[in-house]
């Protein structure tokens, strides 16, 4: 028979019981090359629906790893991912979506397979029992028709199979009106044009305004003639007549550039016809991303939200250039890349924290084309980006991220770029009126003066910033530079209060704000504006550039310590718990705040802390995750957690360690060099390390260097069910820009 190769295909489960990926259940054998079988189908620990009936913002899906496109069910207009698991009301399958974002857009080129001549605006019923999912593939059954709908991609380009009953009143409507809006009190509008070039293709552009106003063309082939009815700016219904059992097949290419491109891309990317294929290859390549990363013991749930979490962190960004390298850049005008993939979707008020890093350690690719598109924004347009939407900035979050993003990766080894260039945007961001509100205040006084919204945050935040442009200007040989970075990311100092011992608004006179009724569990919005997305409490940790400063300010290390404590059971105020007090892990600001007790030497409450949040922060079910999603963050913040060590901290190429979850995780880099990861007794009561050791030397600092992870070796936990010693003598902390006394 010749050589074999061994393909595994999976059968269909239903997604009501949120377990993960189908099971394997078939084979077929190609007589075509070399043996080759898969060790692990990684893929079938990803639970596709966590997080879909949530804040979680999930959506089921199809897509490649950082893919373009990403056909899949729309059901809730006003859900910024255009999903509940909970509605049964189907509109249609779009192709594009946004993945646990807090506003929402995209959603666009909406089509709905139906019988019995329908019209636009119709929708179907579909439970969450007749859907189906695994990483780059979906279905879903409308039994009131009896058609099947699934749906796999490439990169850039869409097919659809839709098997019906026999009809002859058979169409696919296509709604150019539909598509997700902002929110529930900001809606967007939609529209768009189409046209029918060929008895089997289709061509247009869907346009929207919700968030930041864009369009995206597309290009469809259907595998049989069809005759199309233009409806306007609102679509148009596609019709033909079926046999029983009859499927049919429509290819749809996407661009952000133009009709021709979107015809373009289809055709690079799927010049056949053959469904299963596309979509064993999109199974393929998930697998091959998930396989960096490889996670043994743990329960099942700890092994779904592990893969799952590594799956949602490559959901974003999004690949924006077309296969000619062609994107839209945010002056409005089309641009070419230099070979590298242009991204958008960029939420990095939530990503730069353990998302970029994550990218940084396993997709050192990726990583680096985000920082060349952000050199091209700033070719562009004259700035990098804050919050980057399709081709316009949502300017939505405070800070400027990219002071961040690429001074962590050069300082851990991404340098291929242009670093001239990528000091220079970041520097502007910092001393150029345009990127950061009320920098005129910062630059003047050290913050951001009361009544400015949201002052204390930006003020914290620059500094955080200043820290990482300092770094990077060091790096560079730019001393005066690094020094006067330096010098500013010591400004959170200017809002520390004494007296309250909480970081507080200040006017420009110096005068404290809400001098007689301030309160820190005062939300924003709520009675107090100096706090984005927080309270003062959950504000206070926001120096990772300098914890032992912020010890000192606090006094000390068993006040820091006795604060931390306190910080974790005061009651009162918006997103207070009786498990975590006022810690929010649903929001980012203070999701590195449990491990600053490595600070004072006290990694064992660490352990303790960030082990109950995993239990309780994250399910294997449709609820998922106690937050939005945030393009990633809240499953990176997962990744590093269950493997025993976060970056607290950036362009200081070192990790603060946890307490690891797995018994064994080995990164398969893509260097090529493996680093695995043991720890041995270890269980739900075995949270504590009782010692460590690296390449087989006895290690006992509550930090990780990122060089003991990239060149390969061996770390090996021993775990215990009480607290040791280890990592709580002087020489065992973490850095911090302040030195011990």
């Amino acid at each position: 028979m010749g050589n074999l190769m061994v393909f595994y295909f999976a059968s269909n489960r239903p997604s009501l019981s949120y377990t993960m990926k189908f099971k394997l259940s078939s084979l077929i054998l190609f007589a075509l090359a070399p043996l080759v079988v898969a060790a692990v189908d990684y893929t079938d620990r990803v639970n596709m629906f966590l997080g879909t009936a949530s804040s979680a913002q999930i959506n089921p899906a199809a897509i490649r790893p950082f893919g373009m496109i990403s056909p899949g069910p729309l059901n809730k207009t006003t859900a910024p991912c255009g999903y509940h698991n909970d509605d049964k009301d189907l509109i249609g399958f779009n192709h594009t979506h946004l993945q646990g974002t807090g506003c929402g857009s995209y959603g666009l080129v909406v089509m709905l397979p139906t019988t019995g001549n329908k019209e636009l605006g119709t929708t179907v019923k579909v439970p969450a029992s007749q859907q189906w999912a695994e990483p780059g593939y979906y279905k879903a059954v409308i039994q009131e028709m009896d058609i099947t709908a699934e749906m796999t991609c490439t990169t850039r380009a869409a097919i659809h199979r839709y098997t019906f009953p026999k009809s002859d009143s058979a169409r696919v409507l296509v709604d150019l009106n539909k598509g997700v809006h902002w929110a529930r009190h900001r809606r967007g509008s939609m529209n768009g044009a189409m046209r029918q070039e060929s008895p089997t293709t289709l061509s247009g552009v869907a346009h929207t305004t919700a968030w930041r106003e864009h369009s995206t063309y597309f290009y469809m082939e259907f595998s049989k003639p069809v005759v199309f009815v233009d409806q306007g700016e609102a679509g148009g219904t596609v019709n033909f007549s079926t046999n029983a059992g009859e499927s049919l097949l429509i290819k749809v290419g996407i661009s952000y550039v133009s009709e021709a491109n979107a015809k373009l891309n289809l055709h690079a990317e799927l010049a056949h016809w053959n469904f299963d294929a596309v979509r064993q290859q999109a199974s393929a390549d998930w697998n091959q991303q998930l396989a960096k990363v490889d996670a043994k013991g743990g329960t099942p749930d700890q092994q779904a939200n592990f893969y799952t979490a590594l799956y949602h962190v490559m959901f974003h960004p999004q690949t924006f250039n077309d296969v000619n390298g062609e994107y839209l850049g945010m002056d409005g005008k089309v641009h070419k890349t230099a070979g590298h993939t242009h991204y958008s979707v960029l939420s990095l008020w939530d990503t730069f924290r353990a998302a970029h890093p994550l990218y940084t350690l396993i997709n050192p690719d990726v990583q680096l084309d985000v920082i060349k598109t952000m050199l091209d924004d700033y070719r562009d347009s004259g700035w990098g980006p804050k919050w980057k939407l399709a081709n316009k900035d949502t300017q939505i979050m405070p800070g400027t991220w990219a002071d961040v993003v690429i001074p962590d990766a050069y300082a851990k080894g991404i340098r291929d770029f242009d670093t001239e260039a990528a000091f220079a945007l970041v520097k502007k961001n910092a001393t150029v009126l345009g990127r950061r509100a009320h920098l005129e205040d910062y630059l003047e006084l050290g913050y951001v003066a009361h009544p400015a919204y949201i002052n204390v945050t930006r003020s914290i935040e620059h500094a955080y910033c200043d820290f990482n442009i300092g770094q990077f200007a060091a790096a560079l040989n730019k001393d005066e530079d690094a020094e006067f970075f330096y010098t500013q990311a010591q400004n959170y100092k200017k809002l520390w209060d004494p007296e309250t011992r909480f970081f507080r608004g200040k006017d420009k006179a110096g005068d404290w704000s809400y001098p007689d009724d301030f309160d820190p569990i005062t939300y924003t919005g709520h009675g107090n504006d100096d706090y984005c997305e927080g309270n003062a409490w959950q504000w206070s940790w926001h120096v990772m550039q300098d914890t032992q400063g912020l010890i000192n300010l606090m006094g000390g290390d068993d006040a820091f310590e006795a604060r931390l404590d306190e910080f974790l059971t005061v009651q009162g105020g918006r997103n207070s718990s009786e498990v975590f007090g006022q810690y929010w892990h649903g929001n980012e600001p203070d999701q590195h705040a449990l491990y600053a007790y490595n600070y004072v030497g006290a990694p064992a409450k660490t352990a303790k802390w960030v082990r109950l949040v995993l239990e309780k922060e994250y399910r294997n079910d449709t609820w998922g995750i106690g937050g939005n999603e945030d393009a990633g963050q809240m499953s990176a913040w997962y990744i590093f957690t269950a493997m025993g060590f976060y970056p607290y901290l950036h362009s200081v190429p070192e990790y603060t360690i946890g307490s690891p979850i797995f018994d064994e995780v080995t990164l398969n880099l893509p260097n090529g060099n493996t680093c695995v990861i043991t720890a041995s007794n270890n269980s739900a009561e075995n949270m504590y390390i009782q010692s460590m050791q690296i390449n087989g030397q006895a290690w006992d600092k509550n930090f990780l260097p990122h060089d003991v992870l990239v060149d390969g070796g061996t770390i090996d936990f021993v775990m215990g069910s009480k607290p040791s010693d280890w990592g709580t003598t002087e020489g065992a902390l973490p850095y911090s820009m302040t030195h011990r006394n």
